[in-house]
């Protein structure tokens, strides 16, 4: 990007927690493919010492915030990936931003932003004064056929709607994203703590997010993953039989750029039509949700024997409730 403006308009926050590799990747997708716009790492306290290392090393360069340091909240202070958003929302306000591009650390930038994307997000935000959202991640491949046929171009040309009843996937909001910064302060104010519940309240009031036509930002495959920052053995294994780890994306430029840009818009695009993660396993569709769906993406007797541990965790969590 040369355009000078999107340093005071558009700001990103890379959610990070305890994935070394994935942060320095996006770190660099940012700084490499954006680099007017300004970065702030938003931190939950990481307890891996690479990651503690890496962070120590941009405090330089980029704004670090951290929930147990940077609010006096107890809602930060105890941390969680959707009260670190509204600590970002917050920041964003405060700098007197018009846009925020929320990432979490397993996404990664892959095509340059331009002066023509930022004027594109303008147009697309005036044509719709009570989106909050655009998205500009790629579509996913098990969402193909839906999306073919239940999303329409807005009346900008910008982006897509999933307005139509049988669409599927997420249609009001997603965690991560270019959000307008004074409407999601005037709708949202504090988003409730977790996706589902920042969904319904925003389908509750009609509102859809559109999925931007370029997009520029994708979800890496495979990756590890955490719940509730926590990494079980069987969801280890369940990963390491899907083929999970660090599975970076090349930059989409030169030719490709181009075809990406300027394709008859009737062409959603999938992220397994456009994208290349040379060391990910080889599938038909990518999983981007670690655990389990690594393995069932592969299919086969991966999905079979990740099927049979969940099915045991399950049993053990019910019992475990039960008493």
């Amino acid at each position: 990007m040369t355009d000078a403006r999107a340093a005071t308009r558009l700001r990103v926050y890379v959610f990070s927690y305890n994935r070394p590799d994935f942060l320095e990747n996006i770190v660099r997708s940012v700084t490499t493919l954006i680099p007017e716009a300004t970065l702030t790492i938003i931190d939950d306290d990481s307890e891996d010492r690479k990651t503690r290392r890496l962070l120590a090393g941009y405090a330089d360069r980029y704004a670090i915030m951290r929930p147990s340091t940077h609010a006096s909240d107890q809602t930060y202070k105890t941390g969680g990936l959707y009260a670190n958003k509204t600590l970002a929302l917050e920041d964003a306000i405060a700098h007197d931003a018009d846009y925020m591009l929320y990432m979490h650390d397993d996404q990664q930038i892959v095509r340059a932003v331009d002066v023509q994307d930022m004027d594109r997000f303008d147009t697309f935000f005036a044509a719709n004064p009570d989106v909050l959202e655009l998205q500009p991640c790629f579509f996913k491949h098990d969402l193909r056929e839906a999306d073919a046929h239940y999303t329409r171009l807005d009346a900008s040309g910008m982006a897509y709607f999933r307005d139509n009843e049988n669409a599927r996937g997420h249609k009001h909001f997603a965690g991560s994203g270019l959000f307008h910064v004074a409407r999601t302060k005037q709708t949202i104010g504090v988003f409730g703590l977790g996706e589902k519940i920042n969904e319904a309240f925003l389908a509750e009031r009609g509102i859809y997010m559109g999925f931007y036509a370029w997009p520029f930002m994708a979800w890496l495959p495979f990756p590890i993953s955490y719940r509730g920052k926590k990494r079980s053995l069987a969801h280890r294994a369940m990963e390491w039989l899907g083929g999970g780890g660090f599975h970076p994306i090349d930059t989409v430029e030169g030719d490709k750029r181009e075809r990406l840009m300027t394709r008859d818009l009737a062409e959603r695009p999938v992220a397994e039509d456009w994208l290349i993660a040379p060391t990910a396993p080889k599938a038909e569709k990518w999983s981007t949700m670690g655990g389990f769906y690594n393995a069932s993406a592969r299919r086969g007797f991966r999905k079979a024997l990740a099927r049979l541990i969940w099915k045991q965790v399950n049993k053990a969590n019910r019992r475990e409730r039960t008493g």
